[in-house]
């Protein structure tokens, strides 16, 4: 069978701060879908490229950004997504049960063309043809599936699956007494997050509790982790809440306890929770994490109270903590552009933040799906570096490539230094706007073998581009700058002289300078110049009105550097 594909028109809303600056946020609404009661977006992969999503009353589609809407084959519902767009779920296959052929609701992956059955696993038999076994989640780097296999006491044990072991296997849980379901896993399939019951037996869904699977290095087996609880309500016939997903690498984990709280889980801080959204009552709303990427930024929903529907999307991030998606937009200045969307959920969230998708309520009244996508500027270019010496001082211009398209609104420039094998940190010296494309950089001096680096990125309010670096070595350009390579007096004219004369000297590098001038005795009669001085040539006029004939000495003494010139003085 071969895949058809069905482009379904989209409505694609450009925003940005003000009408005439380029665009920040992209967000892309799809319309127009197979199920006239909508749908929603549940996946996106690592480099937001390719989302996944499922519609109200089942089946789903792929929706890539260059191309559309792909419609998926078949009517199983996406639960996860693999960064290549495998799909896994659950649909129906033909199997045979007490000599008769039946369809049974079993797991299955996405092969781009058609669902596949998965297992069965082993030792597992469809004790009811509707509920068998079904797919949760993938792994985003491998083959590994999870999911779910339903007991004949409706009880649910996890699984892991992969085409190298088709067996499968089934998870450590409590018991057929208990429950237990993968939501997630990390990229490499190492770790598994989801809930286990642990609670009063006998009793479906009582006592769920966040729990994930940890791979075991040396034995490869699954070991069952219990990731804590949060709130008044943990007891030990109740915890409420699960692990919904986590991050890339598998040390983040998000979810929600205690049925109320929002919680982030790491290996070193174990679960800690994340309060609840601006506004509601911490006794009886809920705020659940769904999705988390690489930096921490979790994103989820919230509703204010936990038994009603009510939905609204919710991001959160270390620096501002839980803050409604419609709020961050408003924030940004939006709030024209959005004043007619509910967000009902942020499903899901690429791995470097900038990503997220889920579900949204228009004018329609139809829950449709969404994409959002906050645009970080490009990256600078041609920085370029030129070294200036002469009698207006020393300095270093930097410049760089001003593009118009891009969408930055401010540059931050940083410099460090490097003197023989010791470096500075990176330290900012200016941030330009986004119109200048150059920069003087005064407060340098010269010496042989110090390297000045510099680096510039482009920022605006949701982002910023890489770094782009340059270097400059004082030692190596010196030679097209004309400086000197030492300490040294290069004459003194007239001399004979009366009364006056000019010293003509040159110092390698910026440093303090002094000249002094001494009898030919040794006495020092007069300081001449004491400060820093820029490195390169110079020039001191000297008056010796006030003295009498006779032989002088002037000293130059620069660093750990000294020069002497015999001076004649003739009335």
């Amino acid at each position: 069978m071969t895949l058809k594909k069905l482009l379904i028109s989209v409505l694609i809303m450009t925003t940005a701060l003000l009408a005439d600056d380029p665009e920040i946020v992209k967000f892309t609404v799809i319309e127009n879908l197979l199920d006239p009661w909508g749908g929603e977006i549940t996946q996106v992969n690592t480099d937001g490229s390719v989302f996944a999503g499922r519609y109200s009353f089942g089946g789903g589609f792929y929706y890539r950004p260059e191309s559309g809407i792909e419609e998926i084959v078949g009517s199983a519902s996406p639960r996860g997504m693999a960064n290549d767009g495998t799909l896994v779920g659950s649909a129906y296959f033909p199997m045979i049960l007490a000599d008769t052929l039946t369809e049974v609701n079993a797991a299955c992956y996405y092969n781009g063309e058609e669902w596949v059955m998965i297992g069965p696993i082993a030792g597992t038999l469809p004790n009811d043809p509707n509920f068998y076994q079904s797919a949760w989640a993938i792994a985003a780097d491998t083959f590994i599936v999870a999911g779910m296999y339903w007991h004949e006491n409706s009880k649910t044990t996890a699984f892991v699956w992969t085409p190298e072991d088709p067996d499968g296997e089934l998870l450590p849980d409590y018991g057929l007494d208990q429950s237990s379901r993968p939501n997630d896993m990390s990229a490499n399939g190492e770790l598994i997050v989801g809930w286990a019951s642990m609670g009063t037996a006998g009793i479906d869904y009582v006592s769920r509790a966040a729990h994930a699977w940890v791979r075991d290095e040396l034995t490869g087996d699954y070991e069952l982790l219990f990731l804590g609880g949060l709130g008044s309500e943990i007891d030990e016939d109740w915890l409420g809440g699960e692990a919904y997903g986590c991050s890339a690498d598998g040390n983040i984990v998000v979810g929600r306890s205690g049925d109320t709280e929002m919680f982030v889980w790491t290996d070193d801080e174990g679960m800690l929770s994340l309060g609840h959204a601006p506004g509601h009552d911490p006794a009886v709303a809920s705020v659940s994490g769904l999705d988390v990427s690489s930096d921490t930024t979790i994103v989820g929903f919230a509703q204010p109270v936990f038994y009603e529907w009510g939905r609204s999307a919710i991001i959160y991030s270390p620096s501002s903590g839980i803050v409604f998606l419609k709020d961050s937009l408003e924030n940004l200045g939006l709030e024209d552009q959005f004043e007619d969307w509910s967000f009902l959920h942020i499903n899901t969230i690429s791995d470097d933040g900038k990503t997220l998708a889920g579900s949204v309520l228009g004018l329609s009244g139809i829950i449709q799906p969404y994409t959002l996508e906050f645009i970080a500027p490009s990256t600078p270019t041609d920085l370029a570096s030129e070294i200036y010496n002469d009698a207006d001082g020393t300095w270093i211009d930097l410049t760089w490539t001003d593009d118009p398209t891009n969408n930055e609104f401010s540059y931050t420039l940083q410099r460090r230094v490097t003197i023989t094998d010791s470096t500075s940190e990176w330290a900012t010296i200016a941030n330009p706007d986004s119109a200048d494309n150059s920069y003087r950089d005064s407060e340098i001096y010269f010496a042989n073998g110090v390297e000045w680096e510099y680096r510039l990125r482009a920022e605006n309010p949701v982002g910023e581009s890489d770094w782009v670096e340059i270097m400059t070595t004082s030692s190596t350009d010196r030679l097209a700058t004309g400086l000197p390579t030492d300490l040294r007096i290069t004459g003194a004219y007239p001399n004979p002289f009366n009364p006056s004369t000019t010293i003509q000297y040159e110092i390698p590098e910026q440093m303090n300078t002094k000249v002094v001038l001494y009898s030919v005795t040794g006495a020092e009669l007069a300081v001449l110049s004491d400060g820093i001085a820029r490195a390169g040539a110079h020039s001191l006029q000297i008056d010796m009105s006030g003295y009498s004939s006779g032989v002088y000495l002037v000293r130059i003494i620069s660093g750990d550097k000294m020069a002497v010139q015999k001076l004649t003085l003739i009335k």
